[in-house]
């Protein structure tokens, strides 16, 4: 995709610097659980199948990306925006970009998590709810439990 410039505003596919990603993260401080260096965070881009980034005057304000198959199912993660750019649309389009990449190729199960308070920005933008008894669950390896769960068959 070319690169789109609305008045001071450019959207770009593809991945950013490692600096600017790495400020535009800390910023929105999604580091603070984490503590990884710049590198293991730009190292993380590199299992996208799909990613956008928003530039304001030539800093980068906004991203998301997307981790799919390609086929079937795609997850969107890493929709931040920079907290001085939040609530002026910027979200949304990027968003509206990720799905919208997802619908050219046809894939038809498109899912996310967020932070606790989002719900409601992502209904606005067409997402709902998982029904009540299809959980979502997720495994936060920790200090508890860092030992394999099972052991390799011999073979």
């Amino acid at each position: 995709m070319e690169p789109v410039v609305f008045d001071r505003i450019k959207v770009s596919s593809g991945m950013p610097e490692m600096a600017e990603y790495f400020s535009l993260y800390s910023a929105a401080e999604w580091n603070k659980g984490h503590q990884l260096s710049p590198d293991a965070f730009y190292r993380s881009l590199q299992g996208s199948w799909y990613m956008i980034g928003v530039y304001f005057e030539g800093r980068l304000v906004g991203f998301g990306r997307i981790i799919s198959d390609g086929i079937l199912h795609a997850h969107i993660v890493d929709l931040m925006i920079h907290p001085n750019f939040q609530g002026c649309g910027i979200g949304s389009m990027v968003l509206g970009l990720l799905v919208d990449q997802c619908r050219r190729v046809g894939i038809p199960n498109i899912r996310l998590f967020s932070e606790k308070g989002k719900t409601a920005f992502f209904a606005k933008n067409g997402f709902k709810a998982r029904m009540s008894d299809c959980s979502g669950m997720e495994y936060v390896l920790d200090e508890s439990n860092d030992k394999p769960l099972h052991d390799a068959p011999n073979g």
